[in-house]
């Protein structure tokens, strides 16, 4: 898939923030700032997805997609970002069939990647599109129509079944917390694996919820030194287990069961406490490097009895774990973001987070919708600075903290 995408923005600030998105998510995004540049850069590199602003410098999107299919012969769809009044007024007109798709301004992240995922890549033909492919809201268009999840694919008879890959890319471009969302908001169903070598942790995901978790060796979140350091093993105990293992091989667990040290209660336990474990560990630094692949085939997903995770959770309590002040401080400082107008969106603070956290949580929320900005909201809660951010953090991953672009003098 030629996942290169042009974008034609004339305001430096916003062609920024969709940049640096795109980007985080393994896209190589060029940007041209007039129709003329945006001509010129589409027949140098043949972007597989074309997203644009509906004024430009030296014209409009439709001129722009005038010149996409005639002067540059390129397919590559076009999407456009526009204000919904522009929307309701040029979507239905003669001659709109060239725009693929429209996002209205201000563009919603999650908006934004759904249509991109739709459209990237897809090829648009000569013949002139059906309206009811030109949305007003970021849904994806009915047409061409996208590999779809594998839980939601026909069974088919004959023949090789599509490939069920959705997304795949290197962890430095994309935050972990990010991919959780994305997946989980989507109820998808599959498997996500993480390569940090010599690492490799695979998360099953069943709607949206985590059901397991299985990785090689972390010498930290082994079990044996679980079990040790809850004093549920001895260390000479934990040290004939381990040679008894070396020995016999199979699984740790069963030789911890045959040898009578742990109860099978209390092994599941263990089991479920070392998974989550696992989880919170893939938002350490450890995990800023490598790669992942996500691979919607229901077939391979391997459910563990009893353990069932919200996203929701599992992002707090990453964030909360591994996201110190300083790296907090580092996405907030950027664009004067503690000082920018912020809004909540509809929340019910229960399902993201433990008990324990539930009163700190209400606590974050009072504060950002009494005070309506971070800088002010965090001086005035009753939390510490670090846990306060952890929270504004997650709520802003989940696209349930939004800021507010001011609006030019």
């Amino acid at each position: 898939m030629n996942k290169t995408i042009l974008l034609v923005e004339p305001n430096p600030d916003s062609a920024a923030r969709k940049k640096k998105f795109l980007e985080d998510f393994g896209h190589l995004v060029q940007v041209a700032t007039t129709r003329r540049d945006a001509l010129g850069n589409v027949k140098s590199f043949d972007p597989g997805l074309v997203i644009s602003a509906f004024t430009l410098p030296d014209g409009d999107a439709f001129a722009l997609a005038e010149d996409l299919r005639i002067m540059a012969r390129s397919q590559a769809p076009l999407l456009v970002a526009a204000s919904a009044k522009q929307i309701q007024h040029y979507r239905n007109r003669p001659g709109s069939s060239p725009i693929q798709g429209w996002l209205k301004q201000p563009v919603e992240q999650m908006g934004l990647y759904n249509l991109v995922n739709e459209w990237l890549g897809q090829s648009v033909t000569k013949e002139p599109v059906p309206q009811g492919s030109v949305v007003t809201e970021p849904t994806p268009p009915p047409k061409p129509a996208p590999p779809r999840p594998a839980s939601e694919t026909d069974e088919g008879e004959g023949g090789p079944k599509p490939s069920t890959t959705v997304h795949m890319g290197n962890l430095d471009r994309t935050p972990v917390a990010r991919l959780f969302h994305r997946l989980g908001e989507r109820a998808l169903t599959g498997v996500l694996t993480f390569t940090h070598a010599p690492t490799r942790i695979s998360v099953h995901l069943q709607n949206g919820y985590v059901v397991n978790v299985l990785s090689s060796y972390i010498p930290e979140l082994s079990l044996g030194v679980m079990l040790a350091k809850k004093q549920s093993l001895t260390p000479q105990e934990l040290a004939g287990v381990r040679h008894k293992w070396e020995r016999e091989g199979g699984l740790f667990g069963k030789v911890l069961l045959d040898l009578e040290l742990i109860s099978e209660k209390e092994l599941n336990q263990a089991l479920v406490y070392q998974r989550v474990k696992k989880l919170v560990h893939l938002f350490s630094w450890n995990w800023c490097k490598g790669t992942y692949k996500f691979e919607g085939d229901p077939e391979k997903v391997a459910p563990l009895p009893g353990f069932k995770l919200p996203f929701e959770q599992i992002i707090t309590a990453g964030v909360r774990t591994y996201y110190d002040l300083d790296r907090l401080l580092m996405v907030f400082d950027k664009h004067d973001r503690m000082n920018c107008p912020v809004k909540l969106s509809y929340l019910e603070p229960e399902k993201l987070v433990s008990k324990s956290d539930l009163d700190s949580l209400r606590a974050a929320i009072e504060a950002i919708q009494h005070y309506g900005n971070l800088a002010e909201a965090g001086k005035k809660c009753d939390l510490p600075q670090i846990n306060f951010l952890q929270f504004a953090y997650a709520l802003h991953v989940m696209d349930l903290l939004t800021f507010v672009e001011k609006t030019p003098a």
